[in-house]
């Protein structure tokens, strides 16, 4: 069993984790609209998939099935 310190000290690694890339999520979009403002383009902000190969398209049954390789 976990002791409570390292309980308390897991979960404040993972709430700073969150809260920190969120932060970094809004600076990343501020710069790239200042950026896209600068340059008179309209500003698009595209999300890309990290876990998967570019060569993948992600799909319900290949999310499913890595889904279920990982909890099994």
């Amino acid at each position: 069993m976990i002791s409570i310190l390292a309980q308390e000290r897991l979960l404040g690694f993972a709430l700073g984790s969150v809260s920190m890339g969120g932060f970094v999520l809004h600076q990343r979009r501020a710069i790239y609209r200042s950026i896209a403002e600068a340059d008179g383009s309209p500003y698009v902000y595209q999300v890309s998939v990290w876990l998967l190969p570019p060569n993948l398209q992600p799909s319900s049954c290949l999310l499913s099935e890595l889904l279920w390789r990982f909890m099994a």
